[in-house]
C-alpha cells in the first residue's frame, strides 16, 4: 500500500514526489473470517451395476461434517492450551460467527487421538528401540482430578503418557517388561521394577540428595 503527501503540511505548497524514495514500514496482522464451501456431489446410475455411483471426494469430508479441518485443528490446538471446551466454543461464536457447542469440540478432540493413535504408537515403537530413554513424570490435574504426565524421550522423539497411576505399571506399558537399552530417570522408585540393560540417575538429582 503506497501514500502520498498531497500538500506540505508546514506550507501548504505543492509536493513533488520522488518515486524511488520512501520509507517503509511493515504491519503484520491477521484475517478473520469464516469460509463456506458448499460440495455438490454429482451422481450417475451405473447401467451395469444397477446403482447409484458418487464421485470420490477431493478433500477429506464426509456427508455429516459441517466444519472443516482447519476450524477442528484450532479448536484441538485451543483445548491443548488448556482452554475449557465453552470457552473454546465462546471464541469460536464470537470471532469466527461459527455456532458450535462445547460437545462438538469434545467429539472432534476424540476424532483427532482417534486418528492419531497409529503415529502414537510409531513414537512408542521408536521410544522403545531407543538405546537410550529419559524419563519423567509430573502432576497433571485433568478435569479438576489428579492424575500423573509421563514423558519418555530419545533424541529424536519424545511421547508423553497420561495415567491416574504414577506406578511401574506405567513405565512396563511404555518400555515393555524387559528394555534393552539404558533408562536414564530421577530416584522414584517406579523405575526400579524395569529389566533394563543399564539404569542411570539424573546428576542432578544425586547432587542434590548429597
Amino acid at each position: 500500500m503506497d501514500s502520498y503527501p498531497d500538500r506540505c503540511d508546514k506550507c501548504g505548497g505543492q509536493i513533488k514526489v520522488y518515486e524511488k524514495s520512501f520509507d517503509k514500514h511493515v504491519v503484520e496482522d491477521i484475517e478473520i473470517k469464516k469460509k463456506v464451501t458448499c460440495y455438490r456431489l454429482h451422481y450417475g446410475y451405473c447401467k451395469q451395476c444397477k446403482k447409484l455411483v458418487y464421485p470420490k471426494a477431493k478433500e477429506p469430508i464426509l456427508a455429516s461434517d459441517r466444519i472443516g479441518v482447519q476450524a477442528r485443528s484450532v479448536g484441538g490446538y485451543l483445548r491443548y492450551l488448556g482452554l475449557p471446551y465453552r470457552k473454546t466454543a465462546k471464541i469460536f461464536q464470537d470471532i469466527f460467527g461459527l455456532n458450535l457447542t462445547h460437545p462438538s469440540f469434545l467429539a472432534f478432540n476424540t476424532e483427532q487421538a482417534q486418528n492419531g493413535a497409529p503415529v502414537y504408537e510409531g513414537i512408542k515403537e521408536s521410544i522403545r528401540h531407543s538405546p537410550c530413554v529419559n524419563a519423567d513424570e509430573t502432576g497433571w490435574r485433568v478435569n479438576g482430578q489428579n492424575h500423573w504426565l509421563w514423558v519418555f524421550t530419545n533424541k529424536d522423539v519424545a511421547l508423553y503418557q497420561m495415567d491416574k497411576s504414577r506406578g511401574s505399571k506405567v513405565v512396563d506399558n511404555i518400555l515393555g517388561k524387559e528394555y534393552h537399552g539404558v533408562l536414564i530417570s530421577d530416584l522414584y522408585s517406579a523405575y526400579n521394577q524395569l529389566q533394563a540393560l543399564a539404569c542411570k540417575r539424573c546428576l542432578g538429582h544425586l547432587l542434590a540428595k548429597d
